[in-house]
């Protein structure tokens, strides 16, 4: 009886890939992509913070410019400072008028002064609020006598000055400066401002000189109060609606 022999060859294995199973990535190629999409979404939201705070600063800060402005023309302390040095503008003191009576300002060796040809001469200053007081001081030089200072006092449109002699503070460089404290119970107070006059009879009478090199102005009161801040602050709104309803 003749058997057959039976030899099975196994064929080579083909392995398929299910759609399901993603092929395996190198563990350091995945450690770098994750820490590229990290990086990129903390950029995004540090970027986005970086426009918040530059927008907010945009508009806050000449929020608080014009605040502090305010509170400082409400004189908190109770006392506000200004100058006219006959070089730099500043928007609570005017300068020196009419023109006609005064030279044209001179600086000698970086001092601005201006030679008074003709009196009186003038100057205003813008009143914050309710003051008590004003310190006038006046740099000066003359080869003559002293001159005065007053301030406009009783109604609007009249012409009454409380003229003070000057009280000599210092004198230095033929440099003299005087000063005189006038009370302001009684002042004219037109448009918001104080007139202040310097008077000075004997200019151009024998060659009699007065030069003006510097006026200080400060106003004095009582520190503010909250009740004080919410009257200034309704004579302000008075003052704007007036303003406004103008032809």
């Amino acid at each position: 009886m003749l058997s057959k022999k039976i030899v099975i060859r196994s064929l080579p294995r083909t392995t398929e890939s299910h759609p399901s199973e993603v092929p395996h990535q190198p563990a350091g190629r995945d450690k770098t992509m994750d820490e590229l999409e990290n990086q990129t979404q903390r950029a995004i939201p540090q970027g986005h913070w970086f426009k918040i705070v530059v927008r907010g600063l945009l508009v806050l800060t000449p929020v608080a410019v014009v605040a502090w402005l305010i509170w400082r023309d409400f004189a908190p302390n109770g006392q506000l400072f200004v100058a006219n040095d006959l070089k730099h503008y500043h928007p609570y003191i005017s300068s020196l008028y009419p023109l006609g009576r005064l030279g044209e300002p001179v600086a000698i060796e970086g001092v601005w002064k201006r030679q008074v040809n003709a009196e009186p001469v003038y100057f205003d200053v813008r009143l914050p609020r309710r003051m008590e007081q004003a310190r006038v001081r006046l740099l000066y030089q003359t080869n003559g006598p002293s001159p005065r200072l007053g301030l406009k006092i009783g109604q609007i449109g009249n012409w009454s000055y409380d003229l003070q002699s000057l009280s000599t503070i210092s004198m230095a460089d033929n440099w003299t400066a005087g000063e005189v404290i006038f009370r302001l119970a009684g002042a004219a107070v037109e448009d918001g401002s104080l007139r202040f006059m310097i008077s000075a009879p004997t200019v151009n009478d024998q060659g009699i000189m007065l030069e003006v090199r510097r006026v200080e102005v400060t106003l004095i009161d009582q520190p503010l109060q909250l009740a004080d801040l919410r009257g200034i602050i309704g004579r302000k709104a008075e003052r704007f609606i007036q303003y406004v309803r103008q032809p």
